[in-house]
């Protein structure tokens, strides 16, 4: 007799379990340390959740929620437009659950004062913008109506249409300031002075504005600008006619030289030079010895240049010169045999200054 065999089926029932949600939570840290631009944000999140900062403010990169439950990330308001809106949209997606949490930049973001090296102004998030002219003395700041800018002694009151225009008084006299140092390849602090922005909401920002050979010279090369247009250009220390100055000055927006009296000083300036670029160019052949007797020949191009000196209390045309660039071959000469690459000539800032400087009365 056979035996029934009885094979049991189990059936296997695979269960696919949901997702719980992100329950995120998130606040704005501050500002990065040694930034200007890049704030941090802490967030927390279930664990696999992942985060993004949607539309609607500041983006950032992607980021999964590590087992700890918290993350924090980077969020750079500098890469944003002119019209986004002051806020992060910090979103988190577990499975099919998605949730977000709006950050307020201007009620989140402890705002920071920012004076850059040619005294532009900033208070991100909040509006603030406008900068202050170390040579004229001057604030030109925009910021909410009612707010006071304090400047060393000095207190501006923004108007009804946000303007805070006035004189500034600085700690350091910029007059007084040896052009020696200001226009030495080495950047050079003249001091410094407090400045606070306080506004409307009692909030106030500090910070401080400093003097140095940066700021002056960028504050120069603009003040000194209209004198090309026959603009006269007075100091605002200067009462009455201006003394006798004995300086001629070149300015660009970060570097600056000068000639005539070597202790001379801002408010000894008197002349403004301006070179006219490139105006002819000669080619031909030098040549140079070396001291060991080496003899070698190059092309060379010459880049004369003219230049015109203004007086900047008159605002007058002093005159112009034509200049022609050296002919001289450098001193690199190489191998035994003697080889000399093909050389270019300018004329020096030193020689039009030189001319500008017997022009100043």
């Amino acid at each position: 007799m056979r035996k029934a065999v009885v094979v049991t089926v189990a059936t296997l029932v695979f269960v696919t379990g949901c997702k719980g949600k992100p329950k995120l939570e998130a606040k704005i840290v501050g500002y990065k340390a040694g930034s200007k631009d890049i704030i941090l944000v802490h967030a927390k999140a279930t664990k696999g959740s992942k985060l993004w900062c949607g539309e609607g403010g500041y983006g950032c990169d992607i980021y999964i929620v590590p087992a700890s439950g918290e993350t924090e990330f980077e969020v750079d308001l500098g890469k944003g437009r002119g019209d986004t809106p002051k806020k992060v949209m910090v979103n988190a997606e577990l499975g099919k659950n998605h949730e977000i949490v709006p950050l307020d930049l201007e009620k989140d973001l402890p705002p920071a004062l920012d004076i850059s090296a040619n005294g532009y102004v900033s208070c991100k998030p909040r509006d603030c913008a406008g900068n202050f002219n170390f040579i004229t003395g001057q604030a030109e700041l925009y910021l909410p109506a009612g707010t006071v800018a304090t400047v060393g002694s000095s207190k501006i009151t923004s108007d009804s249409t946000g303007k805070a225009f006035g004189p500034i008084t600085l700690t350091t006299p910029v007059k007084d300031i040896p052009l020696s140092k200001l226009c030495a390849k080495d950047k050079t602090s003249f001091g410094s002075t407090p400045v606070s922005i306080t506004f409307p909401d009692k909030t106030t920002l500090t910070g401080k504005l400093d003097v140095t050979s940066e700021t002056i010279t960028a504050g120069l090369n603009k003040v000194l600008g209209p004198v090309m247009k026959g603009t006269a250009v007075t100091f605002p220390w200067e009462k009455g006619a201006p003394a006798k100055g004995k300086i001629a000055i070149r300015t660009t927006l970060d570097s600056c030289q000068f000639a005539g009296a070597p202790d001379g000083k801002i408010g000894d300036i008197r002349v403004y030079v301006i070179g006219a670029g490139d105006q002819k160019t000669r080619t031909g052949e030098c040549s140079y010895t070396s001291d060991k007797g080496t003899h070698a020949t190059a092309k060379i191009t010459m880049h004369d240049e003219s230049a015109t000196a203004y007086d900047r209390t008159t605002g007058k045309t002093l005159g112009t010169k034509a200049f022609e660039a050296s002919k001289a071959c450098d001193a690199n000469v190489y191998g035994t045999a003697g080889f000399l690459s093909e050389q270019d000539r300018y004329v020096s800032e030193a020689t039009m200054l030189a001319w500008g400087a017997t022009l100043a009365r």
